[in-house]
């Protein structure tokens, strides 16, 4: 049969021939460089093999970050891929092996062998490529073999996929042997003639599952313009943060300044506010303010010289009226001039609305980390709330604030102002504040774009190359800061009463069909039928919030590209339709975990932690002791949240001892079923794989290959006789 096997290009060759230097030059012997592809064959990363005489191994990874090669691996939102992907395609039967030197002996000799990049990937590896395939799991006669296999078989149950299974022990091979061993002494064989596989079908009772559950919405790679798109890809690099957090700031610190230079264009009611509001999903530590700081620096430092001036300005100005006549004073103190900062932290709406009309900037916005203040804190509590969400609502909508407190010596009023919200919060809060009616009914949580990445916590590793990596050294996020200053530096057109004048962007044909289109689409989903059927509001927004985001990039472009007026163009409106539709996705994600009860929420958000955390088994009074936040403080949520789970059957319980459901227990009666005893003896393999913690002191950036000493000359050769050569 044919080799299949997939290799690697010249340039990646030459950057695994510098990170393997070191190993060569201690006696370690180059065996493979194995290539993880997309299921289309794009490369994702790749993974080099090396063998010490002693039976060490080295097998690093490495990947290509956009300014060339750097050992690690890229985030896989979705699981980490199978190696040999690509093969994929048309295969109803592949083979599934731990280690990529087993699969590549299977592909040499024509037979579709995929492989988790070694036993301890079992857990995290992404299966749904496979749903429906039958599966045969060759696994490796160790007990790391065993647990790999009772690992996988009942995820590839829920696939779909009819498994397959070999006892290592019944194929003749040594211990710790694999398939790779196996066609040492069977050159020619066929091991699906020549192997006695049994097809593993377990009664299994699984747990019930939360069908609420859902996974992030992918970032799409074009709902940013040129410079705003590589600017956010940069801040990610270098806060190591999802770059749809990265993405949200850049929109948020680019829109603060676009909406006091020109107004959105609704292609039907005309012109409009360009502000946004924008809320991201992220626990503590997630890097959201770095990349806010990141984002926003121009505009913080041309604030903080601003606002230094003024404090300047103030206190002479004091000094001149205590020196005044005591009738002159008054006036002076009157006419101080107002505090210059736009941006807002951790404040309320009330002080908002009172800088506006004590004669503030024009255009401010509120951004914080700590939405959850706001959502729930003083400013929506109580008797204010729905005055509060009536005042954002209006800034949104660009009528401006009115406050009729004449006894609190702050009312008011001031129009023709421009407001902006950029708010982060815990998935906690949108899922209660999906389920409150004042803060859907009106119409305040669809105003807001929406961004919920998964975690990149465990990922986040650095090289020696990354400590030496500067922000601002990077040429990205370089030209994004030179045209937000620019921006930033633009006069403002005001009106006598020093309210924004303002023009609106103007739309050209292509753009106005881009929009027409995706407002049909949108609305044809909102029948009882339709997939954003459960949210309406949110979708009924969708075409006024692609015509506010297509302004502002409308305006960015303007000043990146220097252009003399800013025009939604149809790539323009294509980008803005874009981040519409992610955020429409994220909303219906989260509308559907919001439909779940409190018990089963609680119940959910315990699951979770008991996964975290790895409760295998435990007692309710040590979960009262341990639990977190709301579920230790009230008995009555843990009891029914305990509850849920038992009748989930995600916890079992018997004389007060509680076990928690683990897939590779259930799957070890189907494994024991068909293997014997015996190949559960041998000892696990002694090698450094990468799903252990890598030593960051041996991170290095490839530069251009070493010279290798004579001794090493031939390490090509044996990498070609791996049929793996780099």
């Amino acid at each position: 049969m044919a080799d299949i096997t997939i290799r690697a290009d010249g340039a990646t060759k030459d950057a695994a021939r510098g990170f393997a230097a070191r190993y060569l030059a201690q006696g370690y012997v180059a065996e493979g460089l194995h290539v993880y592809t997309s299921q289309d064959g794009a490369p994702l990363f790749w993974r080099f093999r090396c063998k010490h005489r002693d039976g060490r191994k080295e097998i690093r990874p490495f990947w290509r970050d956009g300014q060339g090669f750097k050992l690690g691996e890229p985030t896989h939102p979705d699981g980490r891929p199978l190696f040999n992907l690509a093969l994929l395609a048309g295969a109803d039967r592949v083979i599934l092996l731990e280690g990529e030197k087993a699969a590549d002996a299977c592909t040499r000799r024509g037979f579709v062998a995929l492989s988790t990049g070694g036993a301890g990937n079992a857990a995290t590896c992404d299966l749904k490529p496979l749903a429906g395939r039958s599966v045969h799991l060759w696994a490796d006669y160790d007990k790391a073999g065993t647990s790999w296999a009772c690992e996988l078989l009942p995820r590839l149950l829920q696939q779909g996929c009819t498994a397959w299974t070999v006892d290592p022990g019944s194929t003749g091979a040594p211990d710790k042997g694999d398939a790779f061993d196996w066609f040492e002494l069977h050159p020619d064989g066929d091991p699906f003639a020549d192997l006695e596989w049994e097809k593993v079908s377990p009664e299994i009772e699984g747990p019930e599952p939360f069908e609420q559950d859902s996974e992030p919405t992918p970032w799409p790679d074009d709902c940013l313009p040129d410079g705003m798109r590589e600017a956010a890809q940069a801040i990610a690099d270098h806060a190591q943060a999802p770059v749809a957090l990265a993405g949200m700031a850049v929109l948020a610190a680019v829109a603060h300044v676009a909406m006091r230079l020109a107004d959105a264009s609704h292609p039907k009611t005309g012109a409009m506010p360009c502000s946004v509001f924008v809320l991201t999903l992220a626990a503590s530590g997630e890097r959201k303010s770095e990349c806010y700081r990141l984002a926003t620096r121009p505009i913080t430092t041309a604030e903080v010289e601003a606002r230094n001036a003024h404090k300047l300005a103030m206190q002479q100005a004091e000094q001149e009226a205590f020196a005044a006549k005591p009738k002159d004073r008054a006036a002076l103190l009157t006419d101080l001039p107002p505090d210059p900062r736009t941006i807002f932290t951790d404040t309320t709406v009330q002080a908002v609305e009172v800088a506006f009309i004590r004669g503030s900037a024009p255009a401010l916005s509120l951004s914080t980390d700590e939405g959850g203040s706001l959502l729930g804190g003083h400013s929506l509590k109580s008797d204010t709330r729905a005055a509060s969400l009536g005042s954002l609502t209006r800034l949104f909508d660009g009528k401006g604030c009115e406050r009729d407190r004449v006894g609190e010596g702050m009312g008011g009023f001031r129009f023709r102002v421009r407001f902006g919200l950029f708010l982060s919060v815990q998935p906690v809060v949108v899922r209660e504040a999906l389920g409150d009616p004042i803060l859907r009914g009106q119409g305040f949580l669809p105003r807001f774009l929406l961004a919920a990445p998964a975690s990149l916590a465990g990922n986040r590793l650095l090289t020696a190359a990354d400590l030496s990596r500067r922000a601002d050294q990077d040429g990205r996020i370089g030209r994004y800061w030179e045209t937000l200053a620019g921006m930033v530096a633009k006069p403002l057109n005001l009106d006598a009463n020093g309210g924004l004048a303002l023009e609106a962007v103007t739309l050209d044909s292509a753009a106005t069909t881009e929009w027409l289109d995706f407002y049909n689409r949108t609305e044809s989903e909102l029948g009882k039928s339709g997939d954003l059927d459960c949210i309406a509001a949110f979708a009924n927004r969708a075409g006024e919030l692609a015509a506010r985001i297509a302004a502002v990039f409308a305006i960015w472009e303007q000043h990146y590209k220097g252009l003399a007026l800013p025009v939604v163009n149809g790539d323009v409106m294509r980008c803005a339709v874009s981040l519409v539709e992610y955020s429409l996705q994220e909303w219906l994600a989260h509308q559907k975990a919001g439909t779940l009860t409190q018990a089963e929420r609680d119940a959910q958000s315990l699951l979770h932690w008991l996964q975290r955390k790895d409760w295998q088994s435990f007692t309710r009074k040590k979960l009262g002791q341990y639990a977190p936040g709301v579920l230790r403080r009230d008995v009555n949520r843990r009891t029914a949240a305990i509850d849920e789970l038992l009748r989930r059957r995600w916890l079992t319980e018997d004389t007060g001892e509680i076990t928690l459901f683990q897939p590779a227990a259930v799957a070890v009666s189907a494994v024991s079923a068909v293997w014997t005893g015996e190949n559960c003896a041998a000892d696990s393999k002694n090698s450094k794989d990468s799903d252990s913690k890598p030593e960051s002191v041996i991170f290095q950036e490839a530069t251009t290959p070493p010279n290798l000493t004579a001794d090493h000359a031939a390490w090509l050769d044996d990498l070609e006789a791996a049929s793996m050569e780099f």
